[in-house]
């Protein structure tokens, strides 16, 4: 059995999208989502741009998160399609650990993870991931990212980061505990001006919103971090 040919009708195309889209508006609704979502936007979409579309829909619901696609138009699925399975993947990957809201059964205790200050990772066992996705500009340098979420629950992850040689203005989109296991990262509070150099064994609280020039001055750092997203 063969489907039917498709029919092209312009009154039905012009209904829709002139008549039938304008009227439409599930804003007031998205709050009643409970579930963990996922949204998307390209920096360049003229159709539905980020601070109209992607922005406002991450905002209304409680616990979702935004990923902005910045070499994409109105498809990241088909203009960043490689990019675009590695951040489903890994989102995917990651909710695996979450908990359903249905599920009314006793969540299994979660055991503990220790980074010792001794502590390398080899890159094998990181992913590496676009620095934009992290809210970072890369300025100076072939800056590339590197992670491994050991544990993820709703708006709080954790696990091991590492960044190359470079310098990047970072956008936190999360607040962050952090401690340097190996590596010297100059960081810059564009605010205030601040500096504060980085070594094994330092540590710092950056809150989501803080704008930062992130400076890796040996050929990598590696911190663990626990993250915490506020809608």
């Amino acid at each position: 059995m063969q489907d039917a040919p498709m029919v092209y009708s312009a009154a039905a195309f012009n209904h829709g999208n002139f008549v039938t889209l304008p009227e439409f508006n599930a804003l007031p609704h998205l709050h009643k989502i409970k579930v963990p979502t996922l949204v998307i936007s390209g920096r360049d979409d003229w159709v539905t741009p980020v601070a109209e579309g992607g922005k406002r829909i991450h905002d209304a619901i409680p616990n979702s998160q935004l990923i902005v696609f910045e070499q994409s138009g109105h498809w990241p699925f088909i203009e960043q399609k490689a990019y675009f399975r590695q951040v489903l993947t890994d989102w995917l990957d990651q909710l695996v650990s979450i908990p359903s809201p249905c599920d009314k059964k006793t969540p299994k205790p979660v055991t503990p993870i220790y980074y010792p200050k001794t502590l390398v990772v080899p890159r094998s066992e990181l992913t590496e991931v676009d620095p934009a996705a992290l809210g970072g500009e890369i300025l100076e340098g072939d800056v590339r990212i590197f992670i491994r979420l050991d544990y993820v629950n709703n708006n709080v992850s954790g696990g091991i980061f590492e960044s190359t040689e470079g310098k990047a203005r970072v956008v936190f989109p999360f607040t962050e505990y952090a401690t340097f296991l190996r590596g010297r990262v100059r960081i810059t509070d564009v605010a205030t001006g601040t500096e504060q150099l980085m070594k094994p064994g330092d540590s710092y609280i950056i809150e989501q919103g803080t704008t930062v020039i992130w400076e890796t001055i040996t050929p990598s750092a590696q911190k663990s971090f626990l993250n915490i997203t506020t809608p």
